[in-house]
């Protein structure tokens, strides 16, 4: 694996898992004996020299298990809910990022391809057209779990069009999902959004040019206990190169 230095790492960690029995901090939930956060950080290391953790909920747990793990990782503490944590931690990067959330799980994703993906796009669009970004995507989930988060539709020339959170139709297999490299371009469209795909959105409807790459493997969004519930039980089937 090569590291991308010229792109920085960003978790988003500040989730709150109200829709639990009890308030849970998600992203330190376990995975075959390691909280959800790591694998994600670890992934992110192995393509970033800069690494910043954003926190919310229970903070001080947080940065205290992470840190201990992971010294040479940043940390950004915002009370403001998602979309504000994800533009207080972009407006300090120098030119692109590559962004995921602690309580998402990629099994056997493909970021390598992803990243040489964004690389090719970056330079095949410039003279017409400048890249904005490219949304990881898995185009195996269940139905139910797409329903979930956000599907993805396409433009003639392979560029999403449009973004549908939950939607009750489905009429692809493309699943996003918080993974993504972006330019630090995208705060310009974080205004009164109160969610990620919305930003997306409002950039897209602005003539950005956004595109998907599918990631491969198992991609689970841990929002409920269920979500949860479906990771750990049948983990023994698969097995985690993140």
């Amino acid at each position: 694996m090569g590291v991308a230095s010229s792109m920085k790492g960003i978790v988003i960690a500040g989730g709150k898992g109200t829709r639990f029995s009890n308030p849970t901090n998600k992203s330190l939930l376990l995975y075959d004996g390691k909280p959800l956060i790591f694998y994600n950080i670890e992934m992110l290391l192995s393509y970033c020299n800069d690494v910043t953790v954003v926190t919310g909920y229970d903070s001080e747990q947080t940065v205290a298990e992470v840190g201990n793990s992971f010294p040479q990782v940043n940390f950004l503490h915002s009370d403001n809910g998602v979309v504000n944590a994800f533009k207080d931690a972009i407006e300090f990067v120098d030119d692109c990022v590559i962004t995921c959330f602690g309580d998402e799980l990629a099994i056997n994703n493909n970021m390598e391809g992803m990243i040489d993906y964004y690389n090719h796009l970056d330079r095949a669009l410039f003279n017409t057209g400048p890249l904005l970004g490219v949304i990881g995507a898995c185009t195996n989930a269940p139905i139910e779990r797409i329903k979930k988060c956000f599907s993805l539709q396409f433009s003639n020339d392979g560029g999403i069009r449009k973004i549908v959170e939950k939607p009750t139709k489905i009429i692809n297999n493309w699943h996003g999902t918080g993974y993504g490299i972006f330019k630090k371009e995208i705060v310009k469209y974080i205004n009164k959004q109160t969610n990620i795909p919305s930003v997306y959105q409002t950039a897209i409807n602005n003539m950005e040019r956004i595109y998907a790459y599918s990631l491969d493997g198992q991609f689970y969004n841990i929002n409920y206990q269920e979500d949860y519930n479906d990771l750990v039980i049948p983990h023994e089937k698969f097995t985690s190169s993140i």
